[in-house]
């Protein structure tokens, strides 16, 4: 259960100096994105603006102690928050069914720290990962059976991630909350994809990266995870608090997007 008030609490306050929310370290700044990325959109002639991507710090993208991506550090912010409330505070140990799709080794590292989670991680490739998934065909969890998710930069390596969200919303309690993040560029009306774009560098051209399907516009992931019968809420500065981001190294057109299932 995800009562309303905790989702909307707007409490957290701002450290003075640049803190990274993921390993707790006070850093004197941030690395930038790997140079990897933008030299291959550029080799490949990527036609979107890099410089429109929602939550995407590309100046300070990595923590320079953990390495956890600011994507991460945006989804500990707002679980450590989360896990304040007094909810979990008298939780016993792993009361907390939590998968994380795709994980990232800091933010994993993180939320292993919380003794009320009983804590997967899963993935289809991977084998680093407690238990081998494909989102959309997930067989590991039973329907109604997982608290809370991640699915951070997953989506948009599924070819159907309608059926991707369906599932996530299977497999979710009612009243259970996943955590949503994706490329989405501010700057397009609608997602853009296309079934006939299949070879890597096409997909590096069109899409930004070799393994990618899309890429979204904001109205456009909005309505894919709403599709599944998720109720949604957008966390940006407004919730966190425009310091608190800035010393995370969080850019401010960054949102966060946290789905609930209904209590039927």
């Amino acid at each position: 259960m995800v009562p309303s008030k905790l989702l909307n609490d707007t409490s957290i306050q701002a450290t003075e100096t640049l803190h990274c929310p993921v390993c707790k370290s006070r850093v004197d700044g941030y690395l930038p994105l790997p140079a990897f990325f933008l030299e291959e959109q550029k080799r490949h002639g990527y036609i979107h603006d890099v410089t429109q991507g929602e939550t995407l710090n590309l100046d300070a993208y990595l923590c320079p102690q953990c390495e956890a991506s600011d994507r991460d550090r945006l989804c500990a912010l707002f679980l450590q928050s989360y896990f304040q409330k007094a909810q979990f505070q008298v939780a016993p140990e792993r009361s907390c069914f939590f998968v994380d799709f795709s994980p990232a080794k800091a933010l994993s590292a993180f939320l292993r720290t919380f003794s009320f989670l009983n804590y997967r991680t899963a993935d289809l490739y991977r084998r680093d990962v407690d238990d081998q998934v494909d989102l959309m065909n997930i067989q590991a969890y039973g329907s109604h059976s997982v608290d809370m998710f991640i699915c951070s930069h997953v989506l948009e390596h599924l070819p159907d991630d309608q059926k991707g969200v369906s599932e996530l919303y299977r497999i979710l309690k009612p009243g259970g909350i996943g955590l949503f993040l994706a490329p989405i560029l501010l700057n397009l009306q609608e997602t853009y994809e296309d079934s006939a774009i299949t070879s890597e560098a096409d997909r590096w051209k069109h899409f930004g990266q070799g393994d990618h399907y899309r890429i979204y516009s904001k109205t456009g992931f909005i309505e894919t995870i709403q599709s599944g019968g998720f109720q949604l809420e957008c966390y940006g500065p407004e919730h966190f608090g425009l310091p608190l981001l800035q010393a995370s190294g969080i850019a401010e057109k960054s949102a966060l997007y946290v789905a609930t299932k209904p209590v039927q």
